[in-house]
């Protein structure tokens, strides 16, 4: 008979491997029974939190970004306080620290430590681990009962430091420590106890430096330099704040508009938290400033990449003094810079100097007949894009918004194939523009010199904008889409055309009856122009289509309508003594002639491709002259602000 052996021990085995668990569960003792590592007190059992008060006395969290900047230089001086709740996280928790005490027969202990690296090891009593001890409780009743346990108040001073100095920025810990058989060996111990990590920054930035102040029209122009050797890093700078004072030690701002728009606590701690102490800055300043009372803050939080800033709403030819501090983003002040000075002073934008030389233009959106009700030239100008020729190709104002809006229009959306509007197509280059797609529209953008001809709206010689802005050309960036109408020998369309032109100058230094001076002052002024054009167009592209020939002639004439805005030191629209605004329009009327070289035979086939995937027929660049009549159309008092210019650019065709 076949010997027995085997198959008693492979039953054995079969047993013993199958029962092994049973026997290792009911093991009372070794670290790796399950029931033991089930049992264990783990670090995410537990979260700590803060508590502070509000300004009622009640108590409530902080959350996890307001913690995050909480502990700064203000609420430590203040002597703010808190707490820290030790939080179970689950009903699980409760039960599991229950059967530990009821295991050991021990009430169990808690203790609170605020240690400088992250957890307390071996015996945190010791003073050479750098741990203090925050508060403690010899039973963890309230844990199992409630889950949690809130410590006393502490102090922020205490805190930051044991001789209560707030001029600190350091990282700390508040640490936990939980002995559940109560025999002084904690449960939870070193980097695998519950800690909660806490930002401390009495540090305030450095100062600005090279602090400068020039007075504009009701207002003083600052400027400076960022901190240099600042004690906190470049990146903790949140911004500036600008503190004020008129030249006899009064507020600048009688109703504390700034006070009482901008203060915070996350801007201002120590000021909005304890008023009456004298907590925001212990550096000597001038007594005008009260030491950064919040009744002298002339600004709200200016950006951190800022270095100009343009104090408003002062009286002319009073003199100001001022500091600049920088802020980090704990709230912390840095130290003021020196007090400068200064002094606003009434200045001449060019809108005045425009009507102090004599000129009569006015603002406002024109009529036709000034006063006589009719409709405006705008609406007159924006009514003409409704009218379109007659017949299938009929021209509406929504066709021209719609491909506008959408880029190409059906040429995008769908590319229909067919020789170039029925013409014979030849060998060469032009064989190579077999199936193109129909062209519909064209987009241009072009750049040039423009001078607006403000002056010669004067009858008495007067040279007003060449006084404030000089006699050089600036440059006018614009905008058209063109609608074609017919196609045949050449192409007719129409176009919209919108651009935009921009100079300034420093304004003038007034004299006591309100004229020039001739002096140059700190404050800028500024002429804006926005042209509206609508166009008839003529483009003699029969060459290009026939015979590739790549240039293409082509005039334009039409309306435009000139918005102009005119700005003082304030960045504010200009006003005359008399009420007038420098805010307007004028309409006028313009002609164009120029060449745009086709470029598509730099790469036929590049082009054949492209027309074939996008819709975009043809690829031009121009150059044209122009003369633009922006003077009203024979009316009196508009503002002249035409040119005769060149212009270049790049046009495609869909």
């Amino acid at each position: 008979m076949p010997s027995r052996a085997p198959l008693v021990i492979s039953s054995v085995l079969f047993v013993g491997f199958f029962t092994a668990p049973a026997f290792a569960q009911s093991s009372t003792g070794g670290t790796t029974s399950s029931s033991t590592v089930s049992s264990a007190l783990a670090e995410s059992d537990f979260t700590i939190s803060v508590q502070t008060t509000n300004a009622s006395g009640t108590w409530y969290d902080l959350s996890t970004d307001e913690t995050k900047t909480f502990f700064d230089r203000g609420r430590c001086q203040c002597g703010v306080t808190v707490r820290f709740v030790v939080q179970v996280t689950s009903s699980s928790v409760e039960t599991k620290i229950s059967n530990l005490l009821s295991a050991s027969g021990a009430d169990g202990e808690a203790r609170l430590y605020l240690a400088q690296s992250n957890g307390c090891t071996v015996d945190p009593t010791e003073s050479s681990y750098g741990c203090t001890l925050l508060d403690e409780v010899d039973s963890l009743d309230t844990l199992t009962s409630s889950g949690s346990w809130t410590s006393a108040e502490v102090s922020l001073a205490d805190l930051f430091s044991s001789d209560g100095s707030c001029d600190l920025l350091k990282t700390t810990y508040v640490w936990f420590w939980i002995d559940t058989s109560s025999d002084g060996s904690a449960d939870l111990t070193g980097e695998s106890a519950p800690s909660l990590s806490l930002r401390l920054d009495g540090k305030g930035p450095g100062a600005p430096t090279q602090l400068a102040a020039v007075g504009g029209k009701e207002a003083l122009i600052l400027s400076w330099d960022a901190p240099s050797g600042s004690t906190s890093s470049t990146s903790d700078l949140a911004g500036y704040l600008v503190f004020c004072s008129k030249s006899d030690g009064t507020p600048a701002f009688s109703d504390s508009f700034y006070s009482s728009q901008f203060i915070s606590p996350a801007t201002l701690s120590a000021a909005a938290l304890c008023p009456d102490q004298d907590a925001l800055d212990s550096a000597s300043l001038a007594a005008t400033l009260s030491n950064l009372d919040s009744t002298f803050l002339c600004s709200g939080l200016i950006a951190s990449d800022k270095t100009t800033y343009r104090v408003k709403g002062l009286q002319n030819n009073v003199p100001y003094a001022a500091v600049l501090v920088a802020v980090d983003n704990d709230g912390n002040l840095g130290t003021p810079t020196d007090a400068v000075t200064g002094t606003p002073v009434l200045t001449v934008d060019f809108y005045n100097e425009y009507a102090n030389e004599g000129g009569e233009a006015v603002g406002g959106y024109c009529s036709l007949a000034r006063g006589t009700g009719r409709p405006g030239g705008l609406i007159l100008l924006l009514g003409l894009l409704s009218i379109g020729a007659r017949g299938r190709r009929r021209l509406r104002v929504e066709w021209i918004i719609a491909f506008w809006i959408m880029g190409a229009g059906s040429a995008l959306g769908q590319v229909v194939l067919h020789d170039d509007d029925g013409l014979r197509v030849a060998d060469g280059w032009a064989q190579e523009r077999r199936g193109a797609s129909p062209r519909n529209m064209a987009f241009e953008f072009r750049v040039g010199p423009y001078l607006p001809d403000v002056d010669s709206g004067l009858a008495n010689g007067a040279t007003p904008h060449r006084n404030t802005f000089g006699s050089s050309s600036r440059a006018i960036y614009q905008l058209e889409v063109d609608y074609d109408l017919w196609q045949g020998f050449g192409n007719v369309g129409v176009g919209l055309g919108l651009g935009y032109f921009h100079e300034s100058a420093k304004a003038f230094v007034a004299d006591s009856s309100g004229l020039s001076t001739g002096t140059r002052s700190a404050d800028d002024t500024a002429l804006r122009l926005i042209p509206i054009s609508l166009l008839a167009i003529y483009r003699f592209d029969a060459l290009a289509m026939r015979w590739h020939v790549p240039f293409v002639p082509y005039a334009k004439l039409g309306l435009n309508y000139t918005l102009w805005r005119i700005t003082d030191g304030n960045g504010d629209v200009a006003t005359l003594t008399q009420g007038d605004r420098g805010s307007g329009g004028t309409l006028g009327w313009q002609a164009t002639a120029g060449l745009a070289l086709q470029l598509d035979g730099v790469d036929p086939m590049a082009m054949r491709e492209l027309d074939g995937e996008t819709g975009l027929n043809h690829v031009y660049v121009f150059w044209d002259y122009s003369h633009i009549d922006a003077s009203g159309l024979g009316m009196s008092h508009r503002l002249h602000v035409g040119d005769n210019t060149w212009s270049a650019g790049l046009l495609v065709e869909f």
